[in-house]
């Protein structure tokens, strides 16, 4: 009995293509954690945000004129209010405060204005400091300033009470040679830079 054998043909390239495939597979595993060592990535973003900053009001009323200027009678006091109002900051400032007066005023310890010896005489209220005083033939300006801290408001006069004290025995001549005599203010907030003072601060009011 004769037995025919047949030998199975190698298929050359699917066996090239076996090898190369297992070798990719192979190359891929040892070269992931390479790239999850070396890989990495982040997202994120930042948004600028301006502080908190409330509003400030000046608010006068009273017996003086537009201008500043006054009807004076012996003997009867003037009104004469200005409330300072500052709704704060989240940051700390200084609130300013400008008296510009005609130089028929005299001052004493840097707060007490008076004509005449007395005739006429205002207190600025407390809580407000001295700064600094500048001015021309004609009138003066002094500035006064409180330091808030962060979240702070406020609201308070500047003049002691709102009033002008007006002497019973100031005369007539004095009266006549008060003209022009007037009082007007001005209000300015400023942020803190750093720690610096109430000077520094003021000089960058333009």
């Amino acid at each position: 009995m004769i037995r025919s054998r047949r030998r199975a043909k190698m298929n050359i390239p699917m066996c090239i293509a076996c090898i190369l495939f297992c070798l990719t597979l192979f190359s891929i595993y040892l070269t992931s954690g390479l790239y999850a060592r070396y890989t990495t990535s982040d997202t994120g973003y930042d948004t600028a945000r301006v502080i908190g900053f409330g509003n400030l009001t000046l608010t006068e009323s009273g017996d003086f004129g537009s201008d500043g200027t006054m009807m004076i009678i012996p003997g009867v006091d003037i009104q004469k209010s200005a409330v300072v109002k500052f709704t704060g900051s989240e940051a700390a400032t200084y609130v300013f405060v400008e008296v510009v007066v005609s130089n028929h005023w005299a001052i004493t310890d840097s707060k007490a204005f008076s004509v005449n010896s007395d005739r006429m005489q205002w207190t600025i209220a407390e809580g407000w400091n001295y700064l600094k005083s500048f001015g021309d033939e004609s009138e003066t300006t002094y500035v006064y300033y409180r330091k808030l801290a962060p979240n702070t408001s406020l609201s308070t006069e500047v003049i002691e009470g709102g009033v002008v004290h007006v002497s019973p025995d100031i005369t007539k001549n004095e009266i006549g040679s008060m003209s022009g005599i007037a009082i007007k203010f001005r209000a300015t907030v400023i942020q803190i830079d750093g720690s610096e003072g109430a000077d520094e601060a003021f000089g960058r009011i333009a």
